[in-house]
């Protein structure tokens, strides 16, 4: 048995053995897993084509390397290979579902990254560019029996519902696992504290006292330095920002928000779904509305009526009206830094809590506004 190294052009090639086969958390596997690599030679500075105020992320495209991979550049230089494997293949609302495994123990993030992606029905990658949508909290995003709590945003199925009627276009969705314990510290970019914010007493989510965060860049540069480049190689993935979405939901909208600020050029849309503003008491929220920079022109922003009350078991009308409150503040503040109102989809779901059902049902709405068709 030999595995593949999968070039840009869709050409296959035997580069080595198989490793072990065997079940994974998604689903029998349908083949041995294979190693597979996407490589990236050294250049000197960022592959970045600037767009007036804002800058878009090109990686280029090189030659060919040995396993008759071709290499892209890097968008933050460097020279390494990046290698991924895949760990299973099976049929998913009229498509597929591939779950690879991306980086590996001696790369610069430590541990492989699980990722889970969904292939549209006729999906070939020569037939791209796709346009992709990338979310956090991947174990929640395709399967009921993977997500936290029993509900997943059944994103595949949505996404095959609004092409097959012709609302969107044909598009691939990227789910990319969380770290587990260690979840906060990849979404956030400090601690989330205790829980506050401006007219609220602090102290109402205790359990988060001794949670970690600061690890926020390191995520979004692997994102975009190993999970983007790899989709883009193996599957067709869009390179083009204006095709390309990133979002989440709780500390994973508030990642979500951080990808749009430290890096607007990467992606021109946004899903961001009951962002968790009480982190840190508030700091970040004002850091959002203090930030003068540009932000992605098109986004998804929506918030329950009953985020808190909803869910913690503990009726708090003042949390439920900050968080929506500081939705609004947040989306004045981009408009505000020039991304149209009517680019903006807000929504404020009347009695709607902090919960993967109403991310499920909603997320519809975000393909409609974010991939419509042409």
């Amino acid at each position: 048995m030999q595995s593949t190294a999968v070039g840009m052009s869709g050409a296959a090639r035997s580069v080595g053995p198989h490793l072990r086969a065997g079940p994974t958390s998604g689903g029998q596997l349908s083949h041995q897993r294979g190693r597979h690599v996407a490589s990236f030679p050294r250049q000197t500075g960022r592959a970045v084509k600037s767009l007036g105020s804002r800058r878009q992320y090109t990686p280029r495209l090189g030659k060919r390397n040995k396993c008759d991979c071709f290499c892209l550049h890097a968008m933050w230089g460097g020279s390494r290979t990046i290698p991924h494997r895949v760990l299973s293949s099976v049929p998913h609302a009229s498509g597929k579902m591939e779950v690879i495994e991306v980086g590996d123990v001696n790369g610069p993030y430590g541990e492989p990254k699980t990722v889970r992606v969904w292939l549209p029905a006729g999906h070939m990658p020569r037939a791209g560019p796709w346009p992709t949508i990338y979310l956090n909290d991947g174990q929640n995003v395709f399967e009921d029996h993977l997500s936290f709590v029993g509900v997943a945003w059944r994103a595949g199925i949505a996404a095959n519902e609004l092409i097959s009627q012709g609302k969107i276009r044909p598009c691939v969705v990227v789910a990319i696992d969380n770290a587990g314990a260690n979840r906060s510290f990849e979404y956030l970019p400090y601690p989330p504290g205790t829980g506050g914010g401006v007219g609220l007493k602090p102290g109402f989510r205790p359990e988060a006292k001794d949670w970690p965060g600061g690890g926020v860049e390191d995520y979004l540069k692997r994102v975009l330095e190993e999970i983007v480049p790899v989709t883009q190689q193996r599957y067709g993935c869009s390179a083009m920002p204006s095709q390309r979405a990133f979002g989440g939901s709780s500390f994973g909208g508030i990642n979500a928000i951080c990808m749009g600020m430290n890096h607007p050029g990467a992606f021109d849309n946004l899903i961001i779904e009951s962002p968790s503003f009480w982190m840190a008491e508030g700091r970040f929220l004002e850091e959002v509305v203090a930030h003068k920079g540009p932000w992605p022109p098109r986004m998804f922003m929506a918030m329950g009526s009953s985020e808190y009350s909803g869910t913690r078991g503990e009726h708090r009308p003042d949390v439920d009206s900050f968080l929506c409150n500081s939705l609004g503040l947040a989306r004045d503040s981009f408009v505000q830094n020039g991304v149209q109102k009517s680019d903006i989809s807000f929504w404020i779901d009347e009695g709607a809590v902090h919960s993967e059902k109403d991310w499920c049902r909603r997320f519809p709405r975000a393909l409609e506004h974010l991939m419509p068709k042409p």
